[in-house]
């Protein structure tokens, strides 16, 4: 494995409408949201089968590894009707919006617990 092959086939969602500028080393790809939805795109993108798939398929480099804008047109993926998409992007996305609140629970949990300890052994002063 190369220095940055873990990189590869990452993916980042945006759903505003702007001007993307980008460096060499990223692709933007944008669906053709009639028939395919944005987010259930990037979920697909983001599976580890899809990953280890364009790792496969990648150019491996001493420092970078890289696959082109042509071996990714080239991949073909099966994908479900407009409808199911849409199902299974709002599931996933609402699954996402509890793992978020409950990182956000965790976190207020995790600093109570340091401002406790703090008081409760509090560190001694030389």
């Amino acid at each position: 494995e190369t220095l940055n092959s873990s990189h590869i086939g990452k993916t980042a969602l945006v759903e505003e409408d702007f001007d993307l500028y980008h460096g060499m080393n990223l692709l933007r790809l944008q669906v053709d949201k009639p028939e395919n939805n944005p987010r259930f795109t990037y979920y697909l993108l983001n599976t580890e089968f899809f990953r280890k798939s364009v790792q496969a398929r990648s150019n491996q480099a001493v420092n970078q590894a890289s696959i082109n804008q042509t071996e990714v047109g080239n991949s073909q993926i099966a994908v479900p009707s407009a409808k199911e998409q849409q199902k299974i992007a709002h599931c996933l996305s609402s699954l996402d919006e509890v793992i978020g609140l409950d990182s956000h629970k965790l976190d207020a949990l995790k600093n109570l617990k340091k401002g406790l300890m703090q008081q409760l052994f509090p560190q001694e002063v030389a």
